[in-house]
C-alpha cells in the first residue's frame, strides 16, 4: 500500500505473465534490486549530481558498477539530445 497524503492506495496489477487471471501487487512482481537500478537511473535523468546518487545508493566512491548507470544515462541522454536537434535543423529548413 502507498499512503498518498491521508489516503492509503493499494496498487494491484493484472499481469499477461500469469495465465491464472488472479491480481498482483507490483511490488510482488519486481524485484528489489530492479526497483533499485530503476531509481538510480532516474535520479541521473533527472539530473540528481552523481555523487549524491552514489551515497543513496550505496555504491562505493571508486565502483566500476556506478558507472554502468552513468554510461547508460549519459547515451540515453545524447540521443535525446540528437532528437532535438535533428526537429530544430529540419524545422529551421
Amino acid at each position: 500500500m502507498m499512503n498518498n497524503g491521508n489516503t492509503l492506495l493499494k496498487l494491484i496489477l493484472f499481469s499477461p505473465l500469469y495465465a491464472d487471471d488472479l491480481q498482483y501487487r507490483f511490488c510482488d512482481l519486481v524485484s528489489s534490486h530492479t526497483m533499485r537500478r530503476t531509481a538510480i537511473t532516474t535520479m541521473l535523468i533527472l539530473g540528481m549530481p552523481e555523487h549524491v546518487v552514489r551515497k543513496i545508493s550505496g555504491h562505493a566512491a571508486d565502483g566500476k558498477a556506478f558507472y554502468r548507470y552513468v554510461n547508460f544515462v549519459q547515451s540515453y541522454l545524447d540521443t535525446e539530445i540528437d532528437k532535438v536537434h535533428s526537429w530544430m535543423a529540419s524545422d529551421m529548413n
